[in-house]
């Protein structure tokens, strides 16, 4: 007889994650990129063939997908996501079409949210905050030991607090969101500004030689003292923390969870957040909040994506 498993699928702006979880154990995490300019049906069509792949030599029970932007919790539909220009798609309707097994949907920092709190920090805590720090910037909200869902499954967006109503284009619709300052596509966008307005920066000979700009080049390029890459990650964390500390205000969590791609920056990342927060959070709050960078990385999203599967199966 066949093993068992439930496979986790975390959808990101710019990879797709999968891990299989069979008799209590998970396995190696597998990534591909997320042809973003591709149709749904073929970011989808990707996506099935790394679900059977990573269940190879078992049956699947279900699939969990986690996904950013605005996900319907009843029917699986991603109604919106700005960064993948995505509307109305019918993700869980469409998975199932093509794996032929039970599929659940969870918008990607819900996903994570519930990845810490299975597997993380969170473990035990009732009232906490994670961060979605990737692509793009999302929360996942935990209170009284409950996921804050929202009347329609959007409670927790942080990414799209609006924080400079004069600032950049969001890809919502909206000027001066956080994830517009401080999100993935924000730090390589004011790199490509820097460079494309001729400013002396290490970046130019990424650009000259072809090589992918990504926020991983712009932190390390930061890290050397590049002045440019610099005031571009400073200005990125600036605001970052500034929306941490309105969170942190507006929920009173006990523990914020830093997560996702943006949190392998380390320590600067943390110290800025840690510093806003110390700055701008009112009294009560910040002097009964513990701010952590996720020991999950960017696994968290998977790792809920799997347990979301789990859940669903169990009566």
């Amino acid at each position: 007889m066949r093993k068992l498993c439930y496979v986790g699928i975390d959808l990101g702006g710019t990879t797709v994650k999968a891990v299989r979880l069979a008799d209590d154990e998970v396995g190696v995490v597998e990534r591909i990129p997320t042809l973003g300019r591709e149709s749904p049906g073929r970011i989808l069509d990707d996506i099935a063939h790394l679900v059977t792949k990573v269940a190879a030599g078992a049956s699947i029970a279900s699939v969990g997908i986690a996904m950013p932007g605005l996900v319907d919790p009843v029917t699986g539909s991603n109604s919106f996501a700005g960064n993948l220009r995505w509307r109305d798609v019918a993700v869980r309707e469409e998975l199932e079409k093509r794996l032929k097994v039970p599929v659940v949907a969870e918008n990607d920092a819900n996903a994570a949210a519930l990845g810490e709190h299975s597997h993380g920090l969170t473990v035990g805590v009732s009232d906490f905050l994670f961060l979605s720090l990737g692509t793009g910037i999302g929360g996942g909200v935990f209170a009284g030991g409950h996921l804050l869902s929202g009347c329609r499954g959007a409670a927790g967006e942080i990414g799209h607090m609006i924080l400079s109503p004069q600032g950049p284009r969001c890809s919502c619709g909206s000027n001066g969101c956080l994830e517009a300052l401080a999100g993935g596509w924000a730090i390589i966008r004011d790199a490509q500004a820097a460079i494309k307005q001729g400013q002396e920066t290490v970046l130019n000979r990424l650009a000259a030689c072809g090589e992918p700009l990504d926020v991983k080049a712009v932190a390390e390029a930061a890290r050397s003292n590049d002045a440019v890459a610099r005031e571009i990650i400073c200005r990125a964390l600036f605001w970052l923390g500034l929306g941490v500390a309105n969170a942190v205000n507006l929920l009173n969590p006990s523990l914020v969870v830093l997560g996702g791609g943006l949190s392998l920056m380390g320590d600067p990342l943390l110290e800025a957040v840690r510093d806003a927060v110390a700055t701008y959070g009112m009294p009560t709050q910040r002097e009964s909040v513990r701010i952590e960078l996720s020991q999950l990385k960017d696994y968290a999203g998977v790792l809920g994506a799997v347990e979301l599967a789990r859940r669903s199966q169990i009566i």
